[in-house]
């Protein structure tokens, strides 16, 4: 049974719990003698079963908060976790993960393709900074993106980059820096001459 399906049944039986409550606290609180006596005294004489009846419904209720409440506090535990461990690796990045970091605001592009092969690449896939969203292909490349867990902690300073205006010997440092196999290619214009292509 996956999660859909438990969530499913568990909502089912909550729907029931919760009508089973209702008839149980109808038959206890309603003036029934009211109504008649012959049907007052059959539900008199069942009383403490529905005594016991709501009791467990009532504990299935707070035993399902309380789980839910446990639940939630460990969920948002996992959460910072994660988030603190990112914040350190991305903090704790080497020279050549960083200058391949920095490709995705060079290129100003969401999405590079990069070769699987490259340890860089590999390192940052296994902490979780790059995540694949394409297939490798033939030259053993695939799409990355910068994994939305890790965004909020690249910035400028994060990735090598003064947040003011660089000097040219910065710039000439960074250019430097750039990983050959993350750059683009270069794109080759063709022109149509006397029926064929040739590079113009």
């Amino acid at each position: 049974m996956n999660r859909n399906e438990k969530n499913s049944s568990l909502f089912i039986l909550n729907i029931v719990m919760v009508w089973l409550s209702i008839a149980t606290l109808a038959l206890l609180f309603i003036p029934w003698d009211r109504l008649s006596a012959d049907l007052a005294a059959r539900i008199d004489a069942c009383k403490g079963f529905l005594c016991l009846a709501l009791i467990f419904e009532i504990s299935n209720f707070i035993a399902q908060l309380l789980i839910n409440i446990v639940s939630a506090v460990h969920r948002n535990k996992v959460v910072r976790n994660s988030q603190r461990q990112i914040e350190n690796t991305v903090g704790n990045m080497d020279f050549s993960e960083r200058a391949l970091i920095r490709e995705f605001v060079l290129q100003r592009k969401s999405e590079l393709r990069l070769p699987l092969s490259q340890p860089t690449v590999r390192g940052l896939i296994l902490s979780k900074i790059l995540e694949q969203v394409t297939p490798e292909d033939e030259s053993g490349k695939a799409g990355f993106v910068i994994a939305r867990a890790a965004r909020p902690y690249i910035t400028y300073r994060a990735i090598g980059i003064s947040a003011g205006k660089l000097s040219d010997a910065q710039i000439n440092q960074i250019m430097s820096e750039r990983p050959d196999y993350a750059k683009p290619e270069p794109k080759i214009r063709h022109v149509y001459r006397s029926g064929s292509y040739k590079a113009a």
